[in-house]
């Protein structure tokens, strides 16, 4: 197995300092101390996975006003609908904003490297403040090694 890479959606701006791509214990200390150094007050999650899920709930526990973004119409897609809605349900009773069936057009800020003036921009013109941006927008297996020796590969 050749494990795999976050898959970091092709939005202007996805790339921006603050913005974190979640694949392994690294880049979460890395968010760890990227929280602590800064006035955090709102996050942006983008994605409908147990990943997204999981850090919504972390997030809205230390008191960052979270909201969660998905083009899904429904969180945890590999659930079983009345179990999807439980689990909106709880996060919305935590707190958590959670936004289905809209994507992010595009991220900005004052700057580059201003994380803390981050907008998100949705398709329909809305706007989300984020002063942190979670991707969990899936993940695609590391090929390049089986692909640099010649061998067949493709999406699925």
């Amino acid at each position: 197995a050749t494990g795999n890479t976050p898959l970091r959606p092709p939005i202007a701006g996805s790339d921006r300092v603050g913005h974190f791509a979640l694949d392994c214990a690294e880049t979460a200390t890395k968010l760890k101390a990227w929280l602590s150094k800064r006035p955090v007050r709102n996050a942006a999650i983008l994605g409908a996975s147990w990943e997204a899920i999981r850090w919504a709930k972390t997030l809205q526990g230390f008191g960052i006003s979270t909201t969660l973004i998905t083009e899904s119409d429904h969180l945890a897609p590999l659930c079983e609908p009345v179990q999807s809605v439980a689990v909106t349900q709880a996060l919305r009773q935590l707190g958590v904003r959670v936004m289905m069936g809209r994507s992010v057009e595009r991220f900005a800020g004052a700057a580059p490297s201003d994380a803390l003036a981050s907008m998100l921009r949705l398709r329909d013109g809305e706007t989300v403040a984020a002063d942190v941006v979670l991707l969990c927008s899936g993940r695609v297996a590391n090929s390049r090694l089986a692909y640099e020796a010649g061998l067949p590969v493709g999406l699925g």
